[in-house]
């Protein structure tokens, strides 16, 4: 089984977040550490470190930045091994998504 911390957890859960946003709204960053009952802070060093990544751009609300695969996200967060073993237990569908 694969075990993923809580800043990734977190992480995947803001991103799912934004995926239900419409194309080039913002959401806040507040209302979704409020929503999901995440630490505000905590969210924050997320939120940076996936801007950093180019994953998401902040402006008084954060959007994505363009699509994002499964795969770009863990490898942009660094976790290049885990990315390998997502798409060596995956189905032929999953894989196209990676």
């Amino acid at each position: 089984m694969l075990q993923i911390s809580k800043q990734v957890d977190y992480a995947v859960q803001f991103l799912l977040s934004l995926s239900h946003m419409k194309e080039g709204s913002y959401l806040s960053a507040r209302e979704c550490a409020e929503s999901h009952g995440f630490s505000f802070l905590f969210l924050q060093k997320i939120i940076t470190k996936l801007r950093h990544s180019g994953l998401v751009a902040a402006k008084k609300g954060v959007r994505v930045s363009g699509p994002v695969t499964q795969g770009t996200f863990l490898r942009r967060l660094g976790i290049e091994k885990r990315a390998e073993r997502l798409v060596s237990v995956a189905t032929p569908q999953q894989k196209r998504d990676i």
